[in-house]
């Protein structure tokens, strides 16, 4: 059984959040905003394994700043091309994770 089918409805409700944040220009949910929003929902499940699987469906793109900041890119769904709150400063992504991770030259 795959992490999509056997996560199903974890993996509608963390791409739920992020996609919510994006709406709003909010800053990208943290690890453990991710694992209350499932807890109070009812759901189990590793928040790291379910946005790779996000990612690696082509749901969402991450991309990792300075200091661990995220920024998620929606890429399905009627706020496709939104993204949450980009860093602080202007900090470079290293990192882009999507349906494959590519570091990025700084």
């Amino acid at each position: 059984m795959s992490i999509k089918s056997w996560h199903g409805p974890q993996l509608e409700a963390v791409f739920a959040l992020i996609e919510e944040a994006a709406a709003k220009g909010a800053r990208c949910p943290t690890r453990d905003e991710i694992r209350a929003h499932l807890v109070a929902a009812g759901h189990g499940g590793e928040p790291v394994r379910l946005t790779r699987e996000l990612c690696r469906s082509g749901r969402i793109m991450i991309y990792v700043h300075a200091k661990n900041w995220r920024v998620a890119k929606i890429m399905a769904g009627p706020h496709a091309g939104k993204t949450t709150m980009p860093p602080p400063r202007p900090w470079a992504a290293y990192l882009r994770i999507g349906e494959t991770t590519e570091r990025l030259s700084a």
